[in-house]
């Protein structure tokens, strides 16, 4: 008779917890310049906390080169091109973990009339008069018809929030920043001019 053996297999089991860190969040608070060229090269400095050293950043989804992570709270960049135009900025940690600083846009709540004046103010003589005609609109349904005799200065001013245009809501801006604003106009008669403004205050919304 052959002799056999027996294989005890004893095993283990181990009964505890594993506990990984989390890194936070990365924040984006800003970056400096504001403004650069269309055909990036830009160097600038973002600033925020929690980054990484390997971070990665991106303008409007395209990546920037030459990014060093300085310190948890500075990255510094070289940005790519981009189209002309605000663009997102983004941070994203090895980790996956990212922050955007995000254009803030405030758009007019009633740029083509389509729902009257609403958001407009009128400010001067001569006359306005909102016209319903798709053929002739830029855009929808309506436009604004100025009319205006010798010496009349006919202006309508869009606010951001209500009011009068004085008391519209005002935008915070830096040095560097680029605004661009205006919209379409076209001269039925006469041999006057038409342009676009915008006002412009210091820090105390005075000036």
């Amino acid at each position: 008779m052959s002799a056999r053996r027996l294989l005890l297999v004893v095993g283990f089991v181990f009964i505890g917890s594993f506990l990984s860190a989390t890194n936070p969040p990365p924040t984006l608070s800003s970056i400096s310049p504001v403004v650069g060229s269309t055909n990036g090269g830009t160097a600038v400095t973002l600033s925020g906390s929690n980054f990484l050293t390997g971070a990665t950043v991106t303008f409007g989804g395209v990546s920037a080169t030459s990014v060093v992570v300085t310190s948890s709270s500075t990255i510094t960049a070289v940005t790519p091109a981009n189209p002309a135009g605000p663009a997102n900025v983004t941070v994203t940690n090895p980790d996956g973990q990212s922050a955007t600083l995000a254009v803030v846009q405030t758009p007019l709540t009633n740029p083509g009339f389509e729902s009257g004046s609403n958001g407009w103010i009128w400010n001067s003589s001569g006359a306005a008069t909102i016209v319903t005609n798709s053929a002739q609109a830029h855009s929808g349904n309506n436009f604004l018809q100025l009319t205006a005799q010798p010496t009349n200065l006919p202006s309508y001013s869009a606010i951001l929030g209500t009011g009068s245009p004085w008391s519209s809501q005002f935008l915070a801006v830096n040095p560097g920043d680029k605004i661009t604003f205006g919209g379409w106009i076209a001269r039925i008669s006469g041999d006057g001019f038409a342009r676009w403004t915008i006002a412009v205050a210091d820090s105390n919304q005075a000036n």
